[in-house]
């Protein structure tokens, strides 16, 4: 299973590595060929992944820090520019072959501690030495068999030292969230801000269907045509992971983030 998820996230970055996408919270450049992602525009990515990594600085303890599911390797390249000594582990060796090339181009040296990058399966890689922090930074829902992971991160950490989770919680989106994104859309649209035309409704029946079709868009997080993003997206959401983290660990902080923004600020 771990194989198909590596092939689909290969398949992912190179597409978009052909497209211009520069995985560098610092150096990103404006790419319209997204249109539903933060990574269409730096300020935007700023607005997302950059609230993500300060809210992780926020609560980090100690100096090395394991990211599990590095990707393409923005998070952990921008936590060892602050000094830390950093571990990205993850199973598309795509992503890590564009996460090390992005890194030896790293202009931003003053300060910078150390970056490693490994391609390896989370549940049964045995890394040399435990560490003071363990990042998921939309990664933990790829994983069904939390209970399981959650017992590898505590094996992995040292005495006092930091789990920190940003993960979607698509789970929780009401019709009425899918309402406020129709309507936003909408408005977008009639004033040719959005990527794609839309027709106004006519009748209530379609705004109802509109409405929810906006809701499946974001509990599955793509296009009602648009493929998976990978065989085991969605394998957890948002209230089973929180009861397992809470269950597991104390709680140190918990703040909501954007709840639909990425896909209305890319469009």
């Amino acid at each position: 299973m771990s194989k198909e998820e590596a092939e689909a996230f290969d398949r992912q970055i190179y597409e978009r590595s052909r497209h211009g996408h520069l995985p560098d919270l610092r150096r990103v450049q404006a790419c319209d060929w997204f249109y539903n992602n933060p990574w269409r525009r730096p300020y935007l990515v700023n607005m997302v992944f950059g609230r993500y990594f300060r809210f992780a600085l926020q609560h980090v303890t100690g100096r090395t820090l394991l990211e599990v599911g590095s990707g393409p390797g923005h998070m952990a390249l921008e936590f060892a520019r602050e000094g830390f000594h950093v571990v990205g582990i993850e199973l598309s060796g795509a992503s890590v072959e564009l996460a090390r090339r992005v890194a030896a181009e790293n202009p931003f040296l003053d300060s910078f501690g150390s970056l490693e990058y490994v391609v390896a399966d989370f549940l049964t890689w045995q890394p040399p030495h435990a560490f003071d922090n363990v990042c998921f930074f939309g990664t933990l829902h790829h994983f069904n068999k939390l209970t399981e992971i959650l017992n590898k991160v505590n094996s992995l950490l040292n005495p006092n030292g930091r789990l920190i989770i940003v993960e979607p919680a698509r789970d929780w989106l009401t019709l009425r969230d899918a309402a406020i994104i129709a309507l936003t859309r909408w408005l977008l649209a009639w004033h040719g801000a959005w990527y794609e035309s839309l027709s106004l409704p006519n009748n209530y029946g379609q705004v109802e269907e509109y409405i929810r079709e906006c809701l499946r868009e974001y509990k599955d997080a793509r296009d009602q045509n648009e493929a998976v993003q990978s065989p085991h997206d969605n394998a957890s959401f948002a209230a089973e992971m929180l009861t397992a983290l809470r269950s597991c660990f104390e709680e140190v902080a918990f703040e909501p983030g954007f709840a639909y923004f990425p896909r209305i600020g890319g469009g």
